[in-house]
């Protein structure tokens, strides 16, 4: 089965989380495809898993397009202070 692997580092674990959080149910995709997103460390890790690679391939622009506009908003915003006080 055809699977996608991206790996993004940020400046924190908390902005890792937070892009996260965001991307958990915003990246909602059609059709017949298992997306994963872990936290390791400072580290966000986005698998995407389909049978068909047409779907793949369009589920990742999606997820990549979700991804750019929360990394524009943290660099916009930044991190939450709350959740940099709690090391989150």
């Amino acid at each position: 089965m055809p699977t996608s692997s991206l790996t993004v580092a940020f400046s924190s674990h908390a902005e890792a989380d937070i892009a996260r959080h965001f991307l958990t149910p915003r990246t909602q995709l059609r059709g017949p495809i298992r997306k994963e997103l872990d936290v390791n460390g400072r580290m966000l890790v986005l698998r995407l898993t389909a049978e068909d690679p047409g779907l793949l391939q369009s589920s990742i622009v999606f997820c990549l397009e979700q991804l750019s506009l929360v990394m524009r908003s943290l660099q916009h915003f930044g991190a939450p202070l709350s959740q940099h006080r709690r090391g989150v």
